[in-house]
């Protein structure tokens, strides 16, 4: 798991866009394309350098009631970790 403290930002090549149902995200350098669902579109908005996960993870939990706080943690890590691995995110720490 990433540092739960840590504050991470979208890469700033990166070209994204909100659609009707989430977010599309481009990296021009990897050529890759990921469409995000509306929890990874929630993330996504809140990966902006200004909050810790711990903090996203807080503002999930009252986002999505209806899903039990264990599974929102492990879909956020795993979120994260993705997008880390793919350098799409960089820490402002």
């Amino acid at each position: 798991m990433f540092d739960p403290k840590q504050t991470l930002k979208h890469q700033p090549s990166l070209v994204w866009r909100e659609v009707e149902d989430g977010v599309v995200i481009v990296s021009p350098a990897g050529g890759e394309v990921r469409a995000l669902n509306r929890l990874g579109s929630s993330i996504w908005a809140k990966l902006d350098g200004t909050k810790s996960a711990g903090d996203i993870l807080s503002e999930l939990i009252l986002e999505f009631p209806q899903v039990p706080e264990s599974q929102l943690e492990n879909d956020l890590d795993e979120f994260v970790t993705s997008l880390l691995e793919r350098e799409m995110l960089i820490s402002d720490n």
